[in-house]
């Protein structure tokens, strides 16, 4: 393409008998018009001129099309996600600046059960999805069938998706099974604790470090008028009505797992037995009963909607909540705490769980045993899903396989993402920029001290090395959501005592293994982690 350019300088005065000028350093400017999807570029350049005269010169310019240029123009494809999905908007507003850059057409087809429609298309060969956007706690049981793309040399290359970028959690594990990748994450999921750090300073006591702390605010602080309307309110408010084994693995998984996320939290990775049995599963049986003590009367009923309701109307000292609450408690028009609040790390336990003999043991800077202590405090972060990810269908068509690919590429990269995520409570955050620029969440709204608090958390959250994932197996829902959260209202309903609830459970656990297979599920349980080879 042929360009006219004007270059100018300024003119020197020269004489007859002066000897050939030397040559100056001057700027030129080229104006380029560029007839097509860009705005005109002015490409600013050091040239060298032996004479000052003004000269008009005609010369080519190289312009580089934009990356994904128009070649998806003949696709035609769809994602499907759940109704409820946090990414479900974001996906459709993308995809029209997406199908502008591209010329691929991708929809977005939200089904109530989600987990059903992808077996379905994957098992009948309907192939109606292109590609499929769900929790990534459900990705080891569809790559363990071959429902989904191998991404791992795309992602690892792909310069628009900055994969280095994504927190190792979320990256490593999250996204793949045994050593591949097989998803690209659109959402995080981090599990904070909130707290009102007003009635702290007026208890007397800093915010919680391990779960002993947890219950010791929330003791002081129950029955305390701490919104100042004339009623006393609760020390600890805890959604414990929907999936309740969420909160319950926030606190067990500290006594549990302390030598990293291979090393396992509720199964053993040597045999695949459950570390049930034990006196930190009981412990942390005892705290979460205890909590009730300091709680709305109606707790156990309450999911996670009431419960983050009585945080933001000023109710509850302490709470655990996804990053969303953090994000919903500085709008002073949803909020009645917008400068009352801050956020920590998910606590930890002082003890850990000898595996030989399932006895509490201190944890022991000499000793050795709590490799990732801080301060002789495990953590051990439990994040409920994995957050969200993208994957491909395989069945399709090489070129809507691109296309998928590079839309979700597109929807994850920080350019895109990095604001959404700031500006939506829904979405959490799964980058390293995401909590290391807090810029993005200043402009979103947040005050830079709530940013600062809010992003640090996250931060100790996501870059812990003793992160502890949701259980990634086949029937991990029958383990979970018909097994664990039962026998867990049971027991807070005093309806069972800790010995009976744990003999139920293994029970259960053991009948839903068996009909899986316990080679099978062990098997499954060392890809999940990311063990090979054995």
């Amino acid at each position: 393409m042929t360009f006219i350019l004007v270059i100018l300088a300024g003119l020197l005065a020269l004489t007859a008998c002066s000897p050939a000028p030397t040559p100056e350093i001057v700027t030129r400017i080229e104006t380029v018009i560029v007839e097509r999807e860009a705005e005109p570029v002015t490409i600013v350049e050091t040239v060298e001129v032996p004479v000052t005269v003004e000269v008009e010169k005609t010369v080519e310019v190289e312009v580089t099309p934009t990356p994904l240029g128009q070649r998806y123009q003949t696709v035609d494809a769809t994602l499907v996600t759940a109704a409820d999905a946090p990414a479900a908007a974001l996906l459709r507003q993308q995809a029209q600046p997406f199908q502008a850059l591209t010329g691929a057409a991708i929809a977005i087809e939200t089904v109530p059960d989600l987990n059903q429609a992808i077996v379905i298309d994957a098992e009948t060969g309907q192939n109606r999805y292109a590609g499929y956007v769900y929790p990534a706690q459900w990705l080891a049981d569809y790559a363990a069938q071959d429902y989904l793309a191998d991404l791992t040399e795309r992602v690892q290359a792909d310069e628009v998706l900055a994969w280095a970028d994504i927190a190792p959690v979320y990256r490593d594990i999250a996204a793949g099974y045994g050593g591949q990748t097989y998803g690209i994450p659109i959402a995080g999921d981090v599990q904070l604790v909130y707290y009102r750090p007003d009635v702290l300073k007026e208890i007397g006591l800093a915010p919680p470090k391990t779960w002993d702390d947890y219950l010791e605010i929330a003791g002081a602080a129950n029955e305390l008028d701490i919104n100042e309307d004339g009623s006393s309110d609760f020390g600890s408010c805890l959604a414990k009505a929907d999936q309740s084994y969420t909160i319950f693995y926030s606190m067990v998984s500290p006594y549990l797992q302390f030598e990293g996320p291979a090393q396992g939290s509720l199964f053993s990775p040597d045999d695949f037995e459950p570390l049930i049995d034990n006196q930190g599963f009981r412990r942390a049986l005892e705290l979460y009963k205890e909590t009730s003590r300091y709680s709305p009367p109606e707790e156990l009923t309450n999911g996670l909607t009431e419960t983050r309701q009585l945080m933001l109307d000023g109710r509850c000292t302490l709470t655990v909540d996804s990053a969303a609450l953090g994000q919903l408690a500085a709008d002073p028009d949803q909020s009645a705490i917008a400068d009352k609040f801050a956020a920590v790390v998910l606590p930890g336990a002082a003890e850990v769980v000898d595996r030989a003999t399932g006895a509490l043991v201190p944890c022991d800077e000499e000793q050795e045993n709590c490799p990732f202590a801080i301060e002789e405090i495990n953590h051990a972060p439990f994040m409920a899903s994995g957050g969200w990810v993208g994957s491909l269908n395989p069945a399709t068509a090489e070129l809507t396989q691109n296309a998928v690919y590079d839309f979700l590429a597109y929807v994850s990269a920080p350019e895109q993402a990095n604001a959404a995520v700031a500006a939506n409570p829904a979405l959490n955050p799964y980058r390293i920029s995401q909590y290391l620029n807090r810029q993005p969440w200043v402009e979103a709204g947040l005050s830079p001290e709530v940013s600062a608090n809010f992003l640090s958390a996250t931060e100790q959250t996501l870059a812990s090395p003793n992160v502890v994932l949701n259980l990634r197996i086949p029937s991990h829902q029958r383990y979970q959501t018909e097994a664990l959260s039962p026998l867990l209202n049971q027991y807070l309903a005093d309806q069972l005592t800790a010995d009976e609830m744990i003999a139920a459970l293994l029970d259960q656990w053991q009948t839903i293994t068996d009909a899986a297979g316990h080679q099978e599920q062990l098997n499954a349980y060392l890809l999940s982690l990311g063990i090979t080879g054995q």
